[in-house]
């Protein structure tokens, strides 16, 4: 108890010290108890406040606590009543002092269990009103410590680096909601010198406002685009089922449908755009199996990012013990989702490229091929991106009220700081401790690959010789790269060996994520492997190619083997056995290089017929309406996450992974699609049908013969939405197929 007793007479103590040290620190702290330390403003601990209100509040609440203490200790003869009221009157008006104190974290149980969350309670935090002040009022903040356990679990001794751990102590307390996190964190600071390093130090502040910011500008900015999108899907889906069900011979029917503004109108018609994301009929030449490889892999996203709030549970112990459970591996280590996503979207991009170019070579010369190459890319990614961080960042604070400290995502205050990186699809490259949407660094990863991709897709064009050179050539430089840095920074094989007390070397999580896990150059290398896949594919798509069923057999085991080896080879290292640099790095490269295999071998056993049951498996119809849900899913579901865990009053708790799957995952997966669904009636699709029109318009093609009434299902297949879905969590099959849609249109070529 020897630690509890020093951090709080630590704390009440170098409030109300002067910085010489002649007063003596016991005694003053006994003074303080009894009511007759404060009389003037220390000078030196109460400097380091910048604010002038926050220090005078701080100031009156610590008065507060002196007079309250007094008449707690004042004793009165039983007769003097006098003296009875007046200890009474003044406990009474001070209470709220001792209130705000009661409020605070204190030394929980568990702590040699890692318990690193001293959460004390909101409500009474928030609560707190002062009778002899009206304006008083206090918000919740988090102070963050450097403890001797941390220190201790993370093999470090200096402060900065135990500062940084996930593992560091994270402190409740109730100051003045006119203090802000610098002043507080300089205060807070300021008593280092009063405490031994080697027990506790105190990092930063955090502080969570008590309510919900006002409604200003941007609130019903936002909420008016939000109700007017939901005007017009109800109008739109309305027009839409009276005029579709008319019947197809009605004229007038045909002359509404087909008037450029009503066409505008029916782009937002939940009717025809909720048919086509719930169709579960299966379309000739698409590749079916890719639907549950991307709704699983959507799913594992989420798991995983659901998995990274219970860094700050209050048993973290037992949340380190999970890791010496073997199948735990799959929620530990789902980073490889990410590269099942960019096999998938190079996949689709070549094979609908190659397509393309078989009908039209020509169009590889075509100045508007590869302008529409990328204007399409981005009319067709960023106006449901752009929307949801304009919705971010306005009502962020506004579903995230609450005591729970968070990670990764816990303010919109960098979206207003860095927005225009991520409109830029520049937001992954650095500065990655003001990352707006901490989730969108994907998306802008995706992108950089695609923008690059012709450097492979041309001469695969040309000759198969010259891509495979090219792909050589682009694995060598990546692997490269991918060695080098692990030996300048000498990082952990996967962000999880952050977390699991192993040595990370010289670098940080941030230099991890910036030149490793987000950098376009080191994870290109699944991209490619999609793009000699969609190569093959479509290649030898009327190809009879011939396999024994025990080559057949042989082949899914080496694949299941690759998979099972990329997700659970770390097992050892996160249980104690430690890897040298060189292991590590080449873990990271060939790891995520053996993953999109597997899954390319996958998809090719699927097309080819060598999958037999696992084929029915992957092509069911269940799968195909979440695969066109992954993007806007991916879009909104960080934000699903922590409104979710912010309703909770109490600090996180675990459990065991399947507590965590069905409680918590699950909860969120179910409400993510639902969102999901509603934002791409509303802003994706739409967008995509729109854009669309206007790219036809503007090339003169595509329109169809006044007075012929579009049908949903025309619609469907008209405007390939359900390529445009398919494609939804990375959207390269959709840019090259409508790319090669526009540029056909000009040509005067079928479509």
């Amino acid at each position: 108890m020897r630690f509890q007793f020093q951090i709080y007479s630590t704390i009440l103590y170098a409030l109300i010290s002067h910085a010489d040290g002649t007063v003596d620190s016991w005694q003053s702290f006994r003074r303080f108890t009894q009511g007759t330390a404060i009389d003037i403003p220390p000078p030196y601990n109460m400097s380091v406040i910048s604010d002038e209100v926050c220090r005078n509040q701080t100031w009156f609440w610590l008065k507060s606590v002196s007079k309250f203490t007094t008449a707690l200790t004042t004793t009165c003869k039983e007769n003097d009543t006098e003296c009875i009221a007046q200890r009474i009157q003044q406990m009474n008006d001070n209470l709220f002092a001792a209130q705000q104190v009661d409020s605070f974290g204190r030394l929980p149980s568990n702590v040699l269990g890692m318990n690193g969350i001293w959460q004390g309670s909101w409500e009474e935090c928030v609560d707190v009103k002062a009778p002899g002040d009206p304006d008083y009022s206090t918000h919740f903040c988090w102070v963050s410590l450097a403890t001797a356990l941390t220190a201790l679990s993370m093999g470090q001794s200096e402060t900065q680096a135990t500062c940084r751990s996930p593992l560091a102590v994270q402190w409740s307390i109730c100051m003045p909601s006119t203090c802000e996190n610098d002043d507080l964190t300089s205060l807070f600071r300021s008593m280092n010198g009063n405490l031994s390093k080697d027990v506790v130090r105190f990092c930063n502040v955090d502080c969570h406002p008590k309510k919900a910011p006002k409604r200003d500008a941007g609130f019903w900015i936002v909420s008016a685009y939000c109700l007017a999108a939901i005007v017009l899907m109800i109008v739109s889906s309305v027009i839409d089922y009276a005029t579709e069900s008319i019947g197809e011979t009605n004229e007038v029917s045909e002359r509404i449908r087909n008037k450029t503004w009503i066409k505008c109108l029916l782009t937002f018609s939940v009717y025809t755009n909720g048919a086509e994301i719930l169709s579960v009929q299966k379309r000739p030449g698409q590749i079916e199996c890719l639907h549950c490889i991307r709704a699983l892999s959507m799913t594992w996203v989420i798991c995983g990012h659901v998995l990274i709030h219970f860094l700050h549970t209050e048993n973290m112990g037992e949340l380190t013990k999970a890791n010496k459970k073997f199948l735990n591996g799959v929620y530990t280590n789902p980073f490889f989702s990410v590269d099942s996503f960019l096999f998938l979207s190079g996949l689709l991009l070549s094979y609908l490229f190659v397509k393309a170019m078989d009908k039209n070579p020509r169009q590889i010369r075509s100045p508007i091929y590869w302008t529409l190459y990328y204007v399409h890319r981005i009319l067709r990614l960023s106006p449901p991106y752009y929307l949801f961080i304009g919705f971010t960042t306005v009502m962020f604070d506004h579903f995230t009220v609450g005591p729970l400290r968070l990670d990764y995502l816990e303010s919109a205050e960098p979206c207003r700081k860095t927005w225009w990186k991520n409109v830029l699809y520049i937001n992954n490259l650095w500065d990655l401790q003001d990352l707006c949407m901490g989730h969108s660094w994907y998306l802008a990863l995706d992108m950089q690959i695609y923008i690059f991709a012709p450097l492979l897709l041309i001469p695969l064009f040309y000759s198969p010789i010259a891509g495979g050179v090219s792909a050589f050539l682009i694995f060598a430089m990546s692997t490269a790269a991918n060695y080098a840095t692990f030996f300048k920074y000498d990082s952990p094989p996967s962000l999880l060996g952050f977390f699991v007390a192993q040595d990370t070397g010289k670098g940080t999580t941030f230099d991890f994520e910036q030149f490793l896990y987000f950098a376009p150059w080191i994870r290109c290398t699944p991209y490619v492997i999609g793009i000699l896949t969609g190569y093959f594919l479509f290649k030898t798509k009327d190809k009879k190619l011939w396999m024994t069923w025990w080559l057949a057999v042989l082949l899914w085991l080496a694949s299941a083997a690759i998979g099972v080896g990329c997700v659970f080879s770390l097992y050892d290292y996160v249980n104690g056995d430690p890897l040298n640099t060189a292991e590590r790095a080449s873990y990271y490269n060939w790891s995520r290089i053996g993953w999109a295999i597997g899954l390319a071998w996958v998809v090719t056993a699927c097309e080819r017929g060598w999958a037999g049951p696992i084929k029915s498996f992957m092509e069911l119809g269940l799968w195909a309406p979440l695969s066109r849900l992954t993007y806007c899913g991916y879009l909104v579901h960080y934000f699903i996450i922590v409104s979710l865990l912010s309703l909770s009053r109490q600090p996180m708790h675990f459990v065991n992974m399947s507590a965590i799957l069905f409680l918590q995952s699950f909860p969120v997966i179910v409400i993510t699609f639902a969102v999901a669904f509603l934002w791409s009636c509303a802003f994706e699709i739409p967008s995509g049908k729109l854009e669309k029109m206007l790219i036809s318009a503007l090339l003169g093609s595509g329109n169809r013969r006044r007075g012929e009434r579009v049908k949903p299902a025309e619609l469907n297949e008209q405007n390939k939405v359900e390529v445009v879905k398919e494609e939804s969590s990375n959207k390269d099959s959709t840019d090259s197929q409508e790319i090669t849609n526009s540029v056909n249109s000009e040509c005067k070529k079928d479509s």
